[in-house]
């Protein structure tokens, strides 16, 4: 896309959402008693009775009502204790959202167990999840960027000089990237990271919405490419 006399290139990358697992703590053996029934009572017995905390990992079919289906185990620590069946079973708990269908979401996902003594815990809690599972959709543009709008940097534009800058945005409920800023800039000192800041400045997004609501917060890096015609 042309922008005077140079072209510019520009992709963008939402960044992946994921958290990090800790392996929890071996905690002291506990009685049924000291252990909180409902979602408690899929705590593998075995685990339980030797104070044993563990992880188990999944791979599931998701419904377009967000339900958890054909759900298969990946992967147990430690094994032997039953967290793989427990985990299956309480995938099994998985209800379809009233709130949401969406065809886009027939596809399979990850999904992540930890079981805890210390405190009493099963996570994701799928009693509480019941028929009312988020459904995140990341940000998308609003209005697609006009590369009339990218203006070069008229010192690098003279000395015909090419740049890239990675510019990474925080997208707000009201779809705009605020803030913004550079986390690379090649060359330095050309004016690449404020022309790509002001490029940036008139995307307009979609938020990410949860369950159908707006929220704020996802990330999105945009590389922005300043490059001179052959």
């Amino acid at each position: 896309m042309k922008v005077g006399a140079a072209a510019a290139a520009w992709i963008v990358t939402l960044l992946p959402f994921c958290s990090v697992a800790q392996t929890p703590a071996t905690p002291k053996p506990v009685t049924g008693q000291q252990v909180e029934p409902a979602i408690m009572e899929y705590y593998p017995i075995a685990a339980r009775a030797a104070g044993v905390a563990g992880t188990a990992a999944l791979d599931c079919l998701e419904t377009e009502h967000a339900r958890l289906t054909d759900c298969t185990l990946v992967s147990e620590s430690p094994t032997g204790f039953g967290f793989g069946e427990a985990a299956l079973k309480l995938a099994m708990l998985s209800k379809d959202n009233p709130r949401v269908s969406d065809p886009s979401l027939r596809k399979r996902r990850p999904l992540a167990f930890t079981f805890s003594l210390e405190p009493p815990s099963i996570q994701p809690d799928m009693l509480k999840w019941m028929g009312v599972m988020s459904v995140i959709k990341n940000p998308d543009y609003a209005r697609k960027p006009d590369p009339a709008l990218m203006k070069w940097p008229l010192a690098a534009l003279l000395k015909r000089v090419s740049g890239r800058v990675v510019v990474d945005c925080v997208v707000t409920k009201e779809a705009k990237l605020d803030p913004c800023v550079v986390l690379e800039e090649q060359p330095a000192g050309w004016g690449f990271g404020q022309a790509a800041l002001n490029f940036v400045a008139t995307f307009r997004m979609t938020p990410m919405t949860r369950d159908g609501e707006p929220v704020g917060g996802a990330h999105l890096r945009v590389p922005v490419d300043f490059l001179l015609p052959k």
